[in-house]
């Protein structure tokens, strides 16, 4: 319930928030912080309307916000006055999506990106499902490329993929064979990964996808040498090379859950750099088989 409140006590404009016609509460504001944070705001104050005319801390003007969402304008304003430190309300989605759209309307996303981000990343720690949308929506709006990342990777199980995909059944199926071929077979394809730069102790990085993938097509495939019908050797044939193809489709999954990559690709926007940083992608079976190397 939003009611008359104090975000500035040398504020020089009234907010009066409105639901359904009717006033529900104001907030007294600075027009400077405002300003600062929307360059809509800092028309309104700063141009030629009647809401920018004489402002003055002992006569605040009222500006009515007929179609805004009380509860957003009044966290938005929370945010951007530096009042939200010492805030126990637990912030919910909904309530962030309406910020959200606020803020897009203003023109202000990048005023409240940094607290958003927090925000987020509390929700993501214990995602509930049926959220999931609405996170996307928001970090679509707020223009949050990594946060948007994350959930896209949540939604689609590309969280972590990289270790299933480095420790498959092949994998297993080497560890648990107690033929001695087999055991070779998985030093060698140990030694693949570690000679290709690919990490054992911990996932992969987004960037990382495409580079590993194209440096383990450059090794000899695992059990090439160390054919044996009788045992998981045999299953374990072209094992890198699968691997560096399943690397390869993780990484087209992780560019579509990419939000500068889908503008880019969408809004037809050639120029946009990814700020995430993906490197191309590398085909599978490319010129590479010439150049690969042993050990």
């Amino acid at each position: 319930m939003v009611s008359d409140k104090v975000i500035d006590k040398r504020g020089d404009v009234l907010l009066e928030l409105m639901t359904n016609g009717k006033r529900v509460g104001s907030l007294l504001v600075s027009s400077h912080v405002l300003s600062l944070a929307s360059p809509v705001f800092e028309a309104m104050f700063n141009g030629n309307f009647a809401e920018g005319q004489v402002l003055s801390a002992a006569l605040p003007k009222s500006v009515a916000l007929p179609d805004d969402d009380p509860d957003a304008v009044t966290l938005f304003c929370k945010i951007t006055h530096m009042k939200v430190a010492n805030a126990t309300d637990t912030i919910s989605i909904s309530r962030l999506a309406d910020l959200a759209i606020l803020c897009d309307k203003y023109q202000c996303t990048e005023a409240v990106s940094s607290w958003a981000r927090v925000e987020i990343a509390q929700k993501l720690s214990y995602p509930d499902a049926p959220a999931f949308e609405k996170l996307l929506f928001i970090t679509y709006v707020l223009d949050l490329p990594l946060e948007f990342g994350q959930i896209r990777y949540k939604q689609i199980g590309l969280i972590d993929s990289s270790r299933q995909i480095l420790f498959s059944e092949k994998y297993q199926s080497l560890v648990t064979s107690g033929c001695d071929r087999a055991g070779a077979a998985l030093k060698h394809y140990l030694a693949s990964l570690k000679a290709s730069d690919i990490p054992m102790d911990r996932a992969l990085s987004v960037a990382e996808y495409a580079k590993c993938a194209l440096n383990l097509q450059r090794r000899v495939d695992t059990a090439s040498c160390l054919d044996h019908a009788d045992c998981a050797v045999k299953n374990a044939k072209g094992l890198n090379q699968e691997v560096a193809a399943a690397l390869i489709a993780a990484h087209e999954d992780i560019k579509a859950c990419c939000l500068d990559c889908m503008r880019k690709n969408m809004c037809a926007l050639p120029d946009l750099v990814c700020r995430l940083g993906h490197p191309s992608t590398p085909s599978t079976g490319s010129s590479l088989g010439g150049n690969r190397q042993s050990f």
